[in-house]
């Protein structure tokens, strides 16, 4: 049974707290995540370990929006679990940035597959470069993970070399300069 719930979650759910301690909470919950939230939930509950689940959560006004749950068990003298305590963080405008970054990132990479180009940070004081596969094969060098900046300078054209390499020392002598 349910023994305390905030005055801030019972405006939020519009729910009375005679009502939170009913199966009227399950009411709440997004129709697509009580699938999952039951069952870990549960599971949870009967192995008695710490539950952590993000999930949507009607407002009053019908509005859904995402929060990351969290119970934890609090035991006896004896381990034995006396009480449950839990929360529920409004994650909403987190889970909306990291969607929009997902969406970004897909559509960064069909813009760079298209074009045929890469990307790929140059690491000034390293002297090392980190590339994307695109980049690796455009250079014709094998993928890694980092690789020194020599083996991308001899890639350059021999007319460009010098021009490009005396750029490169004016920047890692001022590191104030923009680049």
């Amino acid at each position: 049974d349910l023994l305390f719930a905030n005055q801030r979650f019972q405006e939020y759910t519009g729910l009375t707290f005679a009502e939170l301690n009913s199966p009227a909470i399950f009411a709440t919950i997004h129709p697509d995540d009580l699938a999952g939230y039951l069952p870990s939930r549960t599971r949870a509950i009967a192995h008695g370990t710490d539950w952590e689940y993000a999930f949507r959560i009607r407002r009053h006004d019908g509005v859904y929006r995402w929060h990351l749950g969290r119970c934890v068990p609090s035991r006896g003298e004896h381990g034995a679990i006396t009480h449950w305590f839990g929360s529920a963080t409004d994650i909403h405008d987190l889970k909306q940035t990291e969607d929009e970054l997902r969406l970004n990132r897909e559509r960064l990479d069909l813009a760079l597959a298209a074009s045929d180009i890469g990307t790929a940070v140059y690491d000034l004081a390293a002297q090392a470069v980190r590339a994307d596969a695109r980049t690796f094969a455009i250079f014709g060098l094998p993928c890694a993970d980092e690789t020194p900046f020599a083996l991308w300078r001899e890639r350059v054209h021999p007319d460009d070399r010098e021009p490009v390499q005396a750029a490169l020392d004016a920047l890692l002598a001022s590191p104030s300069t923009p680049y």
